[in-house]
């Protein structure tokens, strides 16, 4: 195959790859943002900190469920039938667990963090591992075929049934249980869907053979999962013990308001670009021009997207959510750092798996949380401000070091990653800084936001025109193509 070939063939899955997997993501959390808004006019904060709870309890065991074999299938060039099925059957059996375990434990539970109500609560929800579990190979298929049209038209349609379920359900006064059933339903229709579609049918056979020559790759993917959301749940179930189970019901809001803003971004490119440059990993140009494309792209538009956030986040919360959450705005602005961090994150990641560069991955991962862990000290002596400024200063040496590692590891020079970041990120926080100082005397919320808006967008062009002009084509190039529903 010619370079013009392969280099075609190349822009066409990032292209495609990237606009469906936008649509997947921002698709469903269109529809899951709007509902939220309405069901958190509905229910108290501590409703949703109820569930945080429970959700944050199954997320921490929803890592055994594929114990990264799913992931590990992405990536596995043979792709036997096989291999497949034993996924399957694994999954099958470790859903069965979990969700037994979740049940039996749940009594466990409810007593820690005092509270009844979380008995029956997650005990309804302790199935959600188990369907998780039967889907989970179709959805890596199709997820390695670049198929992201197929799972962003289930998601879409789950999130609608099940959150207009929720607002009926919250409407007749059924409370926190209105979320329990958006869950447990989304989940379902999701599941069936994805069945519907899938052309491969399971069979029920477990070959050890085939599993341990996916151990390597699964292994990294398991123990990075697993990590990973043991340790975002510590700061959940840290949050609800020391204070109270409201104020943890702001902090999720704030971070649901994140995922919806900024960290879709980095959950859209996470999506597709593991597998397309997986399979561009020998070609060493190609593969640095793809990732320095999507990882200018990426940055650029998070620190928009961050940026205007920062400035209107009164008017987010206050507006949207109604005044109950007026609580959740300062710690919604304190991190939305995270959306640019989680996104260097991904990308960076990326790049490192699809170089089976499993070592270094191990590493990257280890330093990143023991960096994040430290936030759990004020949390621990009940200081919640103090975790906020600590978890802001976590994400920056964070970036640094993210840098340095990819650096070590696929050789790419500090200049392209961390200078264009650090320098940006520099120039946005004195940027939205000055805004805040100028507009600070003005008493309608909303002309303030919205003129603090306008002035971060005009000063974002600005600095696109004048120093990043060939970036500012890039972005506009691609954004392009990702809106186009030519397929």
């Amino acid at each position: 195959m010619s370079n013009v070939s392969k280099e075609s063939q190349s822009k066409l899955g990032l292209t495609k790859g990237l606009r469906w997997s936008v649509y997947e993501v921002y698709g469903a959390q269109f529809a899951s943002f709007f509902i939220s808004i309405i069901l958190a006019r509905l229910l108290s904060p501590k409703d949703f900190g109820l569930v945080g709870i429970s959700m944050g309890a199954i997320a921490v065991l929803r890592s055994f469920v594929s114990l990264g074999f799913s992931e590990a299938l992405i990536q596995d060039r043979k792709a036997s039938s096989s291999a497949a099925n034993s996924i399957f059957t694994l999954n099958l059996l470790t859903g069965i667990l979990t969700s037994l375990c979740l049940f039996l434990s749940a009594p466990i539970l409810a007593k820690y963090f005092d509270n009844p109500e979380l008995l029956r609560i997650i005990q309804f929800l302790s199935i959600l591992n188990l369907i998780e579990g039967t889907a989970k190979v179709q959805s890596a298929l199709f997820t390695k075929t670049l198929n992201f049209r197929t799972l962003a038209i289930r998601k879409l349609i789950a999130q609608l049934f099940s959150g207009i379920l929720a607002v009926i359900l919250a409407i007749q006064g059924f409370g926190v249980y209105a979320l329990v059933a958006q869950f447990l339903v989304r989940e379902t229709i999701s599941t069936l869907l994805l069945w519907k579609q899938s052309m491969w049918r399971p069979k029920l056979e477990l070959k050890v053979s085939e599993l341990n020559r996916l151990r390597p790759i699964a292994q990294y993917s398991f123990i990075t999962g697993m990590l990973n959301r043991t340790l975002k749940e510590l700061f959940t179930f840290s949050i609800a013990k020391s204070f109270t189970i409201t104020q943890l019901g702001l902090y999720s809001k704030a971070n649901s308001a994140l995922d919806f803003f900024s960290t879709g971004v980095s959950a859209s490119i996470n999506k597709f670009l593991f597998p397309v440059l997986s399979g561009i990993q020998i070609d060493e140009v190609e593969f640095k021009k793809r990732f320095m494309e999507v990882y200018y792209f990426a940055l650029t538009v998070v620190l928009i997207v961050t940026s205007t956030c920062y400035v209107s986040a009164e008017s987010i919360i206050t507006v949207l959510y109604g005044k109950k959450w007026i609580g959740s705005i300062f710690i919604f602005k304190c991190i939305l750092i995270k959306g640019v961090t989680y996104t260097h994150y991904s990308v960076v990641k990326s790049a490192i798996l699809a170089k089976s560069k499993v070592r270094e991955g191990y590493i990257y991962d280890n330093i990143k949380r023991f960096v994040e862990l430290s936030s759990l000290v004020p949390l621990l002596f009940g200081n919640f401000n103090l975790f906020l400024h600590w978890f802001i200063v976590t994400q920056i040496v964070n970036i640094i070091v993210q840098s340095a590692l990819v650096h070590r590891a696929i050789n790419f020079s500090y200049e392209e990653l961390l200078g264009f970041l650090l320098s940006n990120i520099l120039l946005f926080t004195v940027g939205v800084l000055l805004l805040e100082h100028v507009f600070i005397s003005f008493d309608n919320i909303l002309l303030r936001d919205l003129l603090k808006t306008i002035s971060i967008w005009l000063f974002i062009l600005l600095k696109l025109v004048l120093f990043d002009r060939s970036k500012l084509l890039d972005i506009r190039n691609i954004s392009l193509k990702i809106l186009s529903f030519k397929r």
